[in-house]
Order: C-alpha cells, then sequence, then structure tokens
C-alpha cells in the first residue's frame, strides 16, 4: 500500500497532461490560470482566518474555555463527555478552521490516543 501512494500524484500528472494532450488543450496554461484562481481565493479568505484565529486564541488564553467548561462540568459528567472538549464543540459549526488549533492543542496536551484526543479527532472528521 505505501508503495502504492508513492505512484498516485505523479499518476494523476500523467494522466492528466494525457488526456490534455488528446483534447488538444494547454495543460499548463489551464494550471497556471488556475493556481492563479486559487491565489485569489486565499487573498480573499486570508483576512477572516486571522481574525477567527486571533479571536480564538484571545478566548483560549482569556481563560473563557476554561470558565465554559467549568459551567457545562456537570452536564458534561452526567453525558461521560469529557468537559476540556466543549470549545471544541462550540467553535465548530462556526469555524472547521478554527478548531483545528484546539484540537492540536488538545492533542498535544492529552496525547492523540487518549478517551479525549480520539473523540477530539472524530468531531473533527465530521462535518457540520
Amino acid at each position: 500500500m505505501e508503495k502504492f501512494a508513492l505512484f498516485v500524484v505523479p499518476t494523476m500528472v500523467v494522466l492528466i497532461c494525457f488526456f490534455g494532450f488528446i483534447e488538444k488543450k494547454e495543460v499548463f496554461t489551464l494550471f497556471i490560470e488556475g493556481a492563479g484562481d486559487g491565489i485569489k481565493i486565499c487573498l480573499k479568505i486570508f483576512p477572516t482566518l486571522i481574525g477567527i484565529f486571533l479571536c480564538v486564541g484571545m478566548m483560549r488564553e482569556s481563560g473563557f474555555f476554561d470558565f465554559v467548561c467549568k459551567f457545562v462540568e456537570i452536564v458534561t459528567k452526567f453525558l461521560n463527555v469529557p468537559s476540556e472538549i466543549v470549545p471544541l464543540i462550540c467553535i465548530k459549526p462556526i469555524s472547521g478552521s478554527a478548531t483545528i488549533g484546539i484540537a492540536t492543542d488538545l492533542m498535544n496536551k492529552f496525547g492523540c490516543e487518549s478517551r479525549l484526543g480520539l473523540l477530539a479527532a472524530t468531531i473533527m472528521s465530521s462535518s457540520e
């Protein structure tokens, strides 16, 4: 399987070039146009991402997430859910990108294979 994975991207590049040649398309020109469009999209969403990461960082450093965890601890204990996962649950519907920072912090603090790490990974892999 590992050797197969090494050939996936080169095979895709060859196939794209092959079909572009058959259809008489300028593959490199189309690639450059697509890359330019991608840069434009990145420039449009970059300020939003910076704002989201800044807000999440401020909430984390100010102790707001700790306050929320303590506030809902009774409910989370009743549901047998770790209260440390609450910030991830709250932020996930708002911004999937911002939850990456929270999930990374949780996994660094508690470990990727801990119950909390596995729960965070499950939440991260779910859709809104």
